[in-house]
């Protein structure tokens, strides 16, 4: 790095002069050292913005991570943790999927519309699914949450898998993604609590948001993931009980470098296919 000590006392006393030129005090092989301190000086600045950019992005995912992930070993009986945690997501989905101010439709299809707002929970956006399905409720909810189902027909998904029962209810998930978009965005995995939860009317809701386990911390292989309150909910039709409403909230943080909007450009596609792959998967698997 330039400093006062790497040129000589003579040229950072003398007078400036005109560029492209030397004077006695000032040999052209130091006026070309001097620029060349310059421009790696210029180089080191860069490289520390971006190192401070990407240190403030880290900082504010782990400072999201112990608000909201906490470890098994922050509390003695962890069990009564997850049911505080999984409480208070019910809650917020809750209010996410009977509240419908304030969305805004960016995406639709046959039967299918997908709305965003900022989220409350993260710098990011939350998204909301709404679906017509041509299935009963109590048919279509064990289909979109249990694994031996939604590892056959979610075909954004290589794997999902349970990997510690907490209660009838409740259960620790490890899931991963496939890429998207031609590579653009690579594999990621996610470690969360799922909870469910049922309502007068008919109406059940899983409930999930990312936790950090002993047994599946991250890893080189895969980029993680964190989810914020998330969940599915399901509720029959009014009227016609060989139909339902499917509502999925999704709010999550990919992890790595990837700029906000390549996320928002790729969530709403996404989101679309869930929906469509879950069609699919009804129709397809007989012995459901």
């Amino acid at each position: 790095m330039l400093n006062r000590h790497s040129v000589p006392r003579r040229c950072l006393q003398s007078k400036p002069s005109a560029p492209g030129t030397t004077t006695p005090d000032m040999p052209r092989s130091h006026l070309h050292h001097n620029a060349s301190g310059l421009q790696h000086l210029s180089q080191l600045r860069r490289r520390h913005r971006c190192w401070e950019e990407r240190t403030l992005l880290e900082g504010m995912r782990r400072r999201h991570q112990r608000e909201y992930a906490p470890t098994l070993q922050e509390s003695w009986d962890f069990e009564d943790e997850y049911r505080r945690i999984s409480n208070d997501v019910s809650n917020r989905i809750l209010m996410h999927v009977r509240d419908s101010s304030g969305w805004k439709e960016i995406k639709h299809g046959k039967n299918v519309s997908v709305s965003m707002k900022n989220s409350m929970d993260y710098s990011g956006h939350i998204y909301r699914v709404e679906a017509l399905m041509e299935v009963p409720a109590e048919k279509l909810f064990p289909f979109i949450h249990l694994p031996e189902y939604r590892s056959k027909w979610d075909k954004g998904l290589q794997q999902y898998k349970i990997v510690e029962v907490i209660d009838q209810d409740t259960s620790i998930v490890h899931s991963i993604t496939h890429s998207y978009g031609l590579g653009l965005v690579s594999p990621r995995d996610f470690v969360f609590i799922v909870h469910i939860k049922r309502y007068e009317g008919n109406l059940m809701t899983t409930n999930s948001i990312s936790i950090e386990h002993p047994k599946y911390p991250p890893t080189s292989q895969y980029v993680r993931g964190t989810s914020f309150p998330c969940g599915y909910a399901v509720h029959p039709v009014p009227g016609n009980p060989g139909q339902c409403k499917f509502v999925a909230i999704l709010q999550v943080d990919l992890g790595g470098m990837l700029r906000p909007a390549v996320i928002d450009s790729a969530m709403p596609n996404s989101l679309i296919n869930l929906i469509t792959d879950c069609r699919a998967g009804i129709k397809s698997l007989k012995t459901y």
